[in-house]
């Protein structure tokens, strides 16, 4: 069950949820921080500034972020952590509560 604002927005078993195709945030992790934002800037991807704890960048589907992982590895940045910033329940209740933000 989905709620938002103390109404119920939707109501699904786990496995029935629809999929976003919507890209989203992925946060990538390198020994190096500036060997990653150089390797990003060097593939033309778009990346947020960097944190402590990585840098956000958005993608547009799983297969992006595996090629992107192996662009920056086989250019040489040492990625020690790359996963998607928010997981798909997140990104589910975002789409079904998305005309009432």
């Amino acid at each position: 069950m989905f709620v938002d604002g103390g109404a119920t927005v939707g109501e699904h078993r786990i496995d029935a949820l629809p999929t976003s195709a919507a890209p989203r945030s992925w946060r990538v992790r390198a020994l190096d921080g500036d060997a990653l934002i150089a390797g990003l800037d060097r593939l033309g991807v778009e990346h947020d500034v960097p944190t402590p704890t990585g840098v956000d960048v958005l993608l547009a589907d799983d297969d992006a972020a595996a090629d992107l992982l192996g662009r920056l590895v086989a250019g040489g940045v040492r990625v020690v952590e790359m996963h998607p910033h928010g997981g798909a329940l997140e990104a589910t209740y975002l789409e079904l509560t998305e005309e009432r933000r």
